[in-house]
């Protein structure tokens, strides 16, 4: 010991401010089809890429990467279930590489694959995706057990948050 307190290596991390919350949720969701980088949007927020992944992750319960697939898949049901498109289209629609890309990500989200789960709500026999963009749950196949993705509480914050992306995603 050399005399002084000794100093504690861990800190809090603290989150985006609400406009760097704002800006990565436009550019997250509005700007898809451009292809913009985590490196690029945290630049955007005048951040360094891993600060941003951790302060997006603080922000919005999940990381960036996850948030964003979530959107998407919440994006893909809607148009499953209030549009006639292929899967295919659908797929590329909502940022997908193909119709294989979405089926894996639907079914290890949801349960099932996007044809069967539309043909189930067709029939009102699949519930609907949450509203909810955070938690998406699914019966597994009538074997009794429930398939969701996040079971975590939100605090009210994370709720508005929640909110305002949703609000944004419906905008597009």
């Amino acid at each position: 010991m050399t005399g002084g307190r000794a100093v504690s290596k861990t800190t809090r991390q603290s989150g985006l401010a609400r406009w760097q919350v704002e800006l990565a949720l436009r550019l997250l969701l509005n700007d898809s089809c451009s292809g913009h980088s985590l490196k690029q949007i945290a630049a955007h927020c005048g951040l360094s890429r891993s600060y941003f992944e951790k302060a997006f992750k603080v922000s919005l319960g999940t990381p960036p990467h996850r948030w964003l697939v979530r959107q998407r898949i919440q994006r893909a049901g809607e148009k499953l279930e209030q549009t006639n498109d292929s899967v295919s289209s659908i797929a590329l629609s909502c940022g997908f590489t193909d119709q294989s890309h979405l089926t894996r990500v639907f079914g290890a989200i949801v349960g099932s694959s996007p044809g069967a789960w539309r043909r189930q709500r067709k029939a009102s026999v699949a519930r609907p995706l949450s509203g909810d963009p955070w938690q998406v749950a699914e019966e597994d196949g009538g074997q009794g057990r429930n398939r969701t993705t996040d079971t975590r509480i939100f605090s009210p914050l994370l709720c508005q948050l929640s909110l305002l992306a949703w609000n944004l995603l419906n905008l597009a």
